[in-house]
């Protein structure tokens, strides 16, 4: 309340009426300012009755809640002193508001700006992305798996991951944008579950070769290849170059075998030239210390504490050039989701040109991949 200034010609009484007038803010305020609150009454009262109190205490009901006596009403402070003591109240507590679960943005997605592109309306949409795993637990509320296949005699469903890997690298590339949990790189992209590793995260080449073969007889555009050995194959050679040839764009994992000197120590099938090897960097886009070198590391990508989704509903961190390799499968389809009559190779080679340069190629590619300026 605003107190006007009085005449100087005022009398004596006219100063002591202003004085008490003066004193009189803090009692009106209290009475004006309102807020929400929710009520609880006994249930010996009546909903009508209920009502009559509190107007009576100068309150105003705004909804009646009938089956727990609950009443949705605005009170100025002076009000709920009166309602306070009111023996047919049970409670007073001011209304509060909730939140939803909301979804957390990995560093990994904000490093290489896949949000940026995003915004514009490209995620991945209309891409197929054979994830070769230990599989992915299709039931997470994070995820949705459009199909699979298993090649592990042990293990008939691709669709349970007993493992974990194979549904945190699939979280990384297309975990939903659906306000739960974390975000993928490309959230609308299908992803299919094709399991080539068993319940201890171990696996066959052969098996790698029929994944593959699955992926290029049911038109993927994206493998991606978290897992490999140290030494070389025929046979694993032939698939990822005949998947090449067929238009399909292989990335794969560098291997953690960190560095001695000038070894090169980068896995296969990663090493051939087909495929795409990514190395791994922390936050700080510096080089994990057991990311594999070599001349044929082409990009890095996040992999040091990666969060993403786990079997169960639940999610974790992870690290490796495992976790690396499915920000650049994302990044692959977030660019086709924009550019669809690009060739592998093309996408390929936006990918390197742009990527942000970090340091020596022999550690570190190309640099940090950088979506934004790959989806141009």
């Amino acid at each position: 309340m605003n107190v006007k200034s009085f005449g100087a010609g005022l009398c004596m009484a006219s100063l002591i009426m202003a004085s008490v007038t003066f004193g009189a803010p803090d009692l009106s305020a209290k009475e004006q300012v309102k807020k929400e609150y929710m009520i609880g009454f006994s249930s010996s009262i009546q909903d009508r009755a209920q009502k009559q109190l509190v107007e009576k205490a100068g309150g105003r009901v705004k909804e009646s809640i009938e089956q727990i006596d609950v009443m949705k009403v605005s009170l100025n402070d002076v009000s709920k002193e009166k309602l306070e003591q009111t023996k047919e109240v049970t409670f007073i507590e001011e209304d509060q508001k909730a939140k939803t679960n909301r979804q957390s943005v990995p560093y990994g997605i904000k490093s290489i700006k896949a949000q940026k592109v995003h915004k514009r309306g490209y995620a991945g949409q209309n891409v197929k992305i054979a994830v070769l795993d230990s599989g992915i637990d299709a039931k997470h509320e994070d995820l949705h798996v459009t199909g699979g296949v298993s090649f592990v005699p042990t293990e008939s469903d691709p669709l349970v991951d007993p493992h974990e890997h194979g549904t945190h690298v699939a979280g990384t590339i297309a975990a939903l944008d659906n306000k739960v949990g974390v975000v993928g790189v490309a959230p609308k992209a299908s992803i299919y579950s094709v399991k080539v590793a068993d319940q201890n995260g171990d696996g066959y080449y052969s098996w790698i070769v029929q994944g593959i073969q699955w992926a290029i007889e049911n038109d993927m555009d994206v493998i991606n290849i978290s897992m490999g050995g140290a030494n070389e194959s025929e046979a694993l050679k032939e698939a990822v170059d005949a998947a090449y040839e067929k238009g399909i764009l292989i990335v794969a994992s560098a291997g953690n075998a960190g560095s001695y000197g000038s070894l090169n120590t980068i896995d296969y099938p990663a090493k051939y030239s087909s495929v795409m090897a990514v190395a791994s960097v922390d936050q700080r886009n510096q080089r994990a210390f057991d990311s594999s070198v070599g001349e044929e590391v082409e990009v890095s990508a996040p992999g040091v504490a990666t969060l993403s989704t786990i079997p169960g509903n639940e999610y974790g961190y992870k690290s490796g050039t495992s976790m690396a390799s499915p920000h650049v499968a994302g990044a692959a389809a977030v660019i086709l989701s924009k550019h669809p009559n690009l060739t592998n190779e093309e996408v390929r080679d936006r990918l390197t040109k742009t990527a942000t340069k970090l340091g020596e190629p022999f550690y570190y590619g190309a640099g940090l991949v950088n979506i934004q300026k790959a989806a141009k």
